[in-house]
């Protein structure tokens, strides 16, 4: 009898042993009260997105780029998971260029991100002005500012026009304050708000009145003379 208690004391030491080794049971993981929110980035900008940025404005972690070595293909998608929050977006082209930048954008379930196509840039509509010098003399320097711009650069760099000779300019449309001008920087020619569009005609004549620039006119084409 006594060698049976002897050997269930050992069993039972035995299995408290054993039960103390043995590792404790898996805890798992704290679920969130916030299951994650989805952004899908549809890619149709016609580049490639190299890089990524979807910044918490809470967290004031550091942004880092979230496709690593990977690319998005012009064409493709791809999914990020968030928490929910307010966010700033940003996806930039392999050269860094912004392709799309997204700020205080409110995430909780599902955002849809849609990188576009560049707006072209607004066409500029020019003007043909073609001067017939008529003046006697060589202009040398012709300045067109347009109106409220502030930039009297001469528009003929090394070139002159010879009395007698037609010169072509193309500008920007737009009201000009024009001076002409020969070589010593007299004055040859000057206008003031004149509006230049389309293809105009300037003929620029000369008269002998030392207290007044020579005459000019500006036209249209089907202009009366």
């Amino acid at each position: 009898m006594a060698i049976q208690r002897f050997c269930v004391t050992i069993a039972l030491l035995a299995a408290a042993s054993l039960a103390a080794c043995a590792p404790p049971a898996s805890i798992p993981p704290p679920v969130s009260n916030n299951p994650p929110s989805t952004v899908i980035l549809y890619n149709i900008s016609g580049q490639t997105v190299c890089y990524v940025y979807i910044v918490s404005i809470t967290s004031g972690a550091w942004p880092e780029d979230l496709l690593g070595t990977d690319t998005i293909a012009a064409g493709a998608q791809r999914a990020f998971f968030v928490e929910p929050d307010i966010y700033d977006l940003i996806a930039k082209d392999c050269q860094h260029n912004v392709l799309d930048q997204r700020f205080d954008v409110e995430i909780s379930d599902s955002y849809e991100w849609h990188i576009l196509p560049p707006k072209p840039s607004p066409t500029v509509e020019t003007a043909t002005v073609i001067l017939h010098n008529q003046s006697g003399q060589t202009i040398c320097y012709a300045y067109m500012d347009i109106l409220g711009g502030g930039d009297w650069t001469d528009r003929l760099g090394t070139d002159v026009i010879p009395d007698g000779q037609v010169y072509t300019f193309t500008l920007p449309a737009g009201f000009y304050d024009i001076s002409l001008e020969d070589c010593d920087h007299n004055p040859v020619a000057r206008e003031q708000m004149v509006q230049i569009a389309g293809i105009r005609y300037w003929t620029v004549s000369g008269e002998d009145d030392s207290t007044t620039p020579p005459s000019s006119s500006l036209s249209k084409p089907g202009d009366p003379a």
